[in-house]
């Protein structure tokens, strides 16, 4: 099983539950990924616990939304995290909605997840987002603490190509990103904004801290460069099954083939992106399960 996955559910009993009695990922039988994962969900249905039920409702969804039983999980995965933070009282105020950003002489609607302290809020906005198969609900924890901690308004989302984000993951995703940016400073003038991206997510931080759009971002364990500007990544040889992981993301129909390697040079600016950032930045390599 995929360690960022086990990271949701590690303090409860429901993983080694699931570890024994999981046999094969995509079989759909009595011992398949969804079926196991989707039984401990309605077992925590059940009990009331909803918070629980939407973590693994999450974990039946895993890693991405290729089957119809991994779309109906994720379904009842939103559902159950909608019961959990309604009439609920949280140690933060937690509002779900959708935002509509401008973009291409449109609107795009892009749902979100808010967090603040109830009390003694900070000026300041931090967005915060996953990678490819981690999304919002499984940050609820992290958003949460980040918001008391800090005082910081958290504004959590999916990164483009996953969750419920409009549109598949695009070189050009950092636009709508951007544009959710400008509606936050929009909102709330004069306030710093910041961007947390964790795995994928630090890419998009990165790109974000570049050219200014941000004022402040974080990139753990994100891809940011390679060792030449030109070098290109192969997708084909991900490990982690990342292929179909990043296919899922980019709306393909199948696995990715050979042909459609998806190569992926980065620009130069990557290579030097502490030298050349207008924001502060921090980036780390390692990943952020072994912190």
């Amino acid at each position: 099983m995929h360690s960022a996955c086990t990271a949701w559910i590690t303090s409860s009993i429901a993983y080694p539950r699931a570890r024994a009695g999981i046999t094969d990922m995509w079989d759909m039988g009595r011992r398949g990924w969804v079926p196991v994962w989707g039984r401990l969900a309605q077992e925590a249905e059940a009990a009331g616990k909803w918070l629980r039920a939407a973590q693994l409702w999450g974990a039946a969804r895993f890693p991405a939304l290729a089957t119809p039983e991994r779309h109906e999980a994720y379904a009842r995965q939103r559902a159950a995290y909608a019961r959990a933070t309604a009439g609920r009282r949280l140690p933060v105020r937690v509002t779900r909605g959708t935002v509509a950003l401008p973009m291409d002489g449109g609107t795009v609607p892009f749902p979100v997840h808010l967090m603040a302290r109830r009390r003694r809020r900070r000026p300041g906005v931090l967005v915060l987002s996953g990678g490819v198969d981690t999304w919002k609900v499984e940050w609820h924890r992290m958003a949460m603490a980040t918001a008391l901690a800090t005082g910081l308004l958290v504004v959590s989302v999916d990164m483009p190509g996953t969750g419920d984000a409009p549109g598949p993951l695009a070189p050009d995703g950092d636009r709508l990103l951007s544009a959710l940016v400008s509606e936050i400073r929009r909102r709330h003038p004069g306030e710093p904004v910041a961007y947390l991206g964790l795995s994928f997510g630090g890419h998009w931080a990165v790109k974000l801290a570049i050219p200014g759009v941000v004022d402040a971002a974080v990139d753990i364990g994100g891809p940011i460069g390679v060792a030449e500007p030109e070098e290109p990544i192969d997708v084909l040889a991900l490990p982690y099954g990342m292929p179909g992981i990043l296919g899922n993301a980019l709306g393909l129909a199948g696995l990715p083939r050979a042909a459609q390697r998806g190569s992926v040079p980065y620009p130069p600016r990557h290579r030097y992106c502490g030298r050349h950032s207008k924001s502060r930045m921090v980036a780390s390599s390692r990943s952020w399960l072994r912190w």
